[in-house]
């Protein structure tokens, strides 16, 4: 890694192309981080896309809510009704 400094910049690291990035650890869980959109409203995304199978089974990729309380009710029952189902998350 060679800094910009070295370059005559304010010393920013900069990666080569030949070089490999940081290693950064896989994120745990089956959902994202949960956010709040422009109408205040809570939402978490599935890190992962569903099957069609799992579609059919009435699971959500998205869930949303007034608050984090319910927005975590929301996940947790979504955890639940996958697992009934046999739809186990994985990160591959």
């Amino acid at each position: 890694m060679i800094y910009q400094g070295d370059r005559g910049g304010a010393g920013v690291p900069h990666v080569e192309a030949w070089e490999s990035l940081p290693h950064v650890p896989l994120p745990e869980g089956r959902w994202g981080e949960p956010y709040r959109s422009v109408d205040g409203m809570w939402r978490a995304c599935l890190r992962r896309p569903l099957t069609p199978a799992a579609e059919m089974a009435g699971l959500l990729s998205v869930v949303i809510a007034a608050d984090l309380a319910t927005l975590a009710g929301l996940q947790a029952q979504q955890d639940e009704q996958a697992a009934r189902g046999g739809f186990h998350w994985s990160r591959a």
